[in-house]
């Protein structure tokens, strides 16, 4: 028999996929076994998403649902955690995140309004260390509390099951930014997101060139894929002129920013390499968006104007010239 807490919790099922973290999956999950919501209320649903390493050793031996998914791509592996989930409420975080223990509790009051599909937390950087994962903190990657009303990120998120249900689940057709997707299509049904300032989420941010330089450009794919499906919204020669500008601009910035390190010692060297890894990463998102744009989508376009979802276009164009 339930009792009163209980009660008053609806079921959750957190879903998390992953591939090939085997060491980063285990503080995953063992951040989600101590979260501070009623046990019997709470499903944890960890997707391997075709791994070639330890990961599903190292999720078999924590009490959560295992669930295989060979088809790669995270539209793919979420919408096989959403087959299999029994929650009213579906919260999704990434295998590189670790949950604050009151996490899913926020998360879930942010649902108080009938008319709220979908609850977005806050994301903030896990022990920045390397100037990559420096610049990624700075530059406010993933902090979606500056772009909540637009788009939710499903390192954390949640979502009414009967909404995801009406919407269709996640578009498998989208490899990248498949979570903005969903939350564009969540509001053009006409319900509200909210932002939860009290669910947090740690995100273990790239720390190699390398990896930010991957990461860049699989989120320029994900911006391509946008202007495929929603053309009136994302126009794809907005997105390259736009970065194409703000290049220039750091280039031209550049002679002054080394002058500076000149003078500044330690703390000016690594603004410049910051100043470096900036433009290192909008060539790399450049280079995705153009080499995507030739890339053709599958799925239905969608012409209608999205209303409530601020342009997100021109609130990231605004953040670049102004802020």
């Amino acid at each position: 028999m339930e009792n009163s807490a209980e009660m008053n919790h609806p079921l959750v099922s957190v879903i998390v996929p992953v591939y090939n973290r085997g060491e980063a999956i285990g503080k995953c999950i063992k951040s989600l076994l101590a979260q501070e919501y009623p046990k019997k209320k709470l499903e944890i649903i960890i997707v391997d998403n075709n791994s070639t390493d330890n990961t599903s050793e190292t999720i078999k031996k924590y009490p959560v649902k295992y669930l295989f998914e060979k088809e790669q791509g995270p539209s793919s592996a979420r919408n096989k955690g959403i087959e299999h989930a029994k929650g009213e409420i579906i919260a999704f975080t990434d295998s590189d995140c670790i949950a604050d223990k009151q996490w899913l509790r926020y998360l879930v009051e942010g649902f108080e309004n009938k008319n709220t599909g979908g609850v977005g937390g806050r994301i903030i950087a896990h022990k920045p260390k390397t100037l990559a994962e420096r610049y990624l903190e700075e530059n406010n990657v993933l902090m979606q509390q500056t772009s909540i009303r637009g788009t939710i990120a499903t390192a954390n998120a949640a979502y009414r099951q009967d909404v995801l249900e009406k919407i269709g689940n996640f578009d498998t057709n989208l490899k990248s930014g498949e979570d903005a997707d969903v939350a564009i299509r969540v509001q053009l049904e006409g319900y509200a997101l909210n932002f939860a300032p009290k669910a947090i989420i740690q995100h273990k941010h790239r720390a190699t060139l390398g990896a930010l330089v991957k990461q860049q450009y699989w989120h320029a794919e994900g911006y391509a894929g946008w202007s495929k499906k929603y053309p009136n919204e994302f126009p794809i020669s907005e997105a390259v002129i736009s970065e194409a500008v703000w290049i220039l601009y750091k280039l031209v910035c550049s002679p002054w920013v080394i002058a500076r390190a000149v003078f500044k010692g330690e703390t000016g060297e690594k603004r410049a390499m910051l100043h470096l890894i900036k433009i290192i990463a909008l060539s790399a998102y450049l280079s995705g968006l153009s080499i995507h744009s030739f890339k053709r989508y599958k799925g239905k376009r969608v012409y209608a104007e999205l209303g409530a979802t601020p342009a997100i276009r021109l609130n990231k164009l605004k953040e670049k010239l102004f802020g």
